[in-house]
């Protein structure tokens, strides 16, 4: 009776040992094993015959906003200016950028991603009121457009050449050139805003640190009294001056010593300022070219400097500041005169345009621009 009572409990315990171990817990403890509880969670993939495993399919991307041919698509920006149209199943792109002029147009197809114009393929991606387009493998943003017939003009603002009122405008090679006879000029990158407003980012050239008239020798065609002597204007010192006698003309001709190249000035003027003044440039003190002039100057005092660009770098020994005429009764007066080889800027211009003529707007000044 004994035995057979041991047996049974020993069978029980048995029982009881194997119920846990199928069950993964830990008779110990109570707790999942967690060897276990992985291999209920994440199975081995290669122990799922693979025609039961269910397809992972990329996500796709999905857009409740409009397709691409529903809308007109431009682009006026920064170095950069483009069309995009739709009509039936034609489809037409214009796009001046990097100083190439592109003109796409024919048979549309639009597919996943692809918009093929003619054999050209084009990606795309529309997102709200932007669509992305990537052409030649760079990526250009429009924007949807109510009018494209007025998207056109920016096109044809950049890709041509204008001339007019002693002002020459050009676009070559993702760079802007802005010339005015005898005044101002820039080059560099350009921005075009909404169409109307068109600047050109004048990028650095050369050294446009050193001040190259530091230092040099000045002479002058008069003096008020000898007190104020032209050194006083270049020897880096703002509290000292330089004035010459009441009368126009006067000139002021520095000697930088040596043939330097210089392309820009800042004027320093005291209150009895220059209104009208120009900057000559000579190699052999005798022979001289004008490289730049400003009218009506009323700007004063050492914190309201008058920068002017020449009309290009010029390489010089000679430089003359010609004072044409005063805005005071007083004589011509400066603080300091500097001499750059260059100083970056920017020229920003008001643009009216009608296909074959622009209105410039710069300064304050309007110039009649037509295409060349």
């Amino acid at each position: 009776m004994m035995k057979q009572t041991v047996s049974r409990f020993l069978a029980l315990l048995l029982s009881l040992a194997l119920f846990a171990s199928c069950s993964g817990k830990d008779p110990d403890s109570g707790t999942q094993d967690p060897s276990f509880a992985e291999a209920e969670t994440e199975p081995d993939a290669g122990s799922v015959p693979e025609e039961s495993r269910p397809e992972t399919a990329p996500a796709a991307f999905v857009s409740d906003y409009p397709k691409l041919t529903d809308y007109s698509w431009s682009l006026t920006g920064s170095d950069a200016v483009g069309v995009l149209t739709f009509s039936g199943g034609e489809a037409e792109l214009l796009l001046c950028a990097d100083g190439q002029n592109m003109k796409l147009s024919g048979s549309a197809t639009v597919g996943d991603k692809i918009l093929t114009i003619g054999d050209t393929k084009i990606g795309w991606a529309v997102l709200a009121s932007f669509c992305r387009l990537t052409v030649d493998g760079v990526g250009y943003s429009f924007m949807k457009c109510d009018d494209p017939d007025a998207a056109r003009g920016p096109i044809e603002l950049i890709a041509n050449t204008w001339k007019g009122d002693g002002v020459t405008l050009s676009f070559e090679g993702g760079t802007a050139r802005l010339t005015v006879e005898g005044g101002r000029s820039a080059a560099g990158s350009w921005e075009l805003t909404a169409g109307k407003t068109l600047t050109i980012l004048d990028d650095a050239r050369g050294n446009s640190t050193e001040n190259l008239a530091l230092g040099s020798t000045a002479t002058s065609s008069s003096v008020e009294t000898p007190d104020f002597p032209p050194k006083l204007a270049v020897d880096g010192d703002f509290g000292t001056r330089f004035s010459s006698e009441y009368i126009d003309p006067s000139w002021v001709l520095l000697d930088l010593g040596k043939e330097k190249t210089v392309g820009a000035a800042v004027v320093y003027f005291e209150v009895a300022c220059s209104a009208d003044f120009s900057f000559e440039v000579s190699s052999d003190g005798k022979t001289f070219t004008e490289a730049a002039s400003v009218t009506g100057n009323t700007s004063s005092g050492v914190e309201n400097p008058v920068t002017v660009l020449f009309d290009k770098p010029y390489d010089c020994r000679y430089v003359r500041f010609n004072g044409l005429s005063r805005a005071t009764s007083w004589g011509h007066s400066i603080y300091e005169l500097e001499l750059y080889e260059y100083i970056p800027g920017s020229a920003e211009c008001g643009i009216e345009f009608d296909g074959e003529k622009i209105n410039l707007t710069m300064d304050g000044k309007v110039y009649a621009l037509t295409k060349q």
